[in-house]
């Protein structure tokens, strides 16, 4: 593999993380909204993870929208403590 080719998968993995963490910070501001319904957010992640799309990768997919579904308090957590 050429250095462009390892550079340009490091990024798109960063970019990965960097996605997952800001909807883990997004989901945890939102719960603290007064009128944060949680089954509604539940309800379009189930949605969307039924009826994915028919052409790419499914897990990589999946990522983000399960990153919404659980609970990421404990990667919140970790995070806080690198830094």
């Amino acid at each position: 593999m050429n250095s462009d080719n390892e550079k340009l998968l490091v990024e798109l993995e960063s970019f990965r993380f960097g996605m997952l963490a800001a909807l883990t910070s997004l989901k945890a501001a939102i719960q603290e909204s007064p009128n944060f319904n949680q089954t509604v957010l539940e309800d379009c992640v189930t949605y969307f993870l039924a009826y994915p799309p028919a052409q790419g990768d499914r897990e990589s997919f999946e990522g983000p929208l399960r990153a919404l579904f659980n609970d990421q308090m404990p990667f919140l957590v970790e995070t806080l403590h690198r830094a």
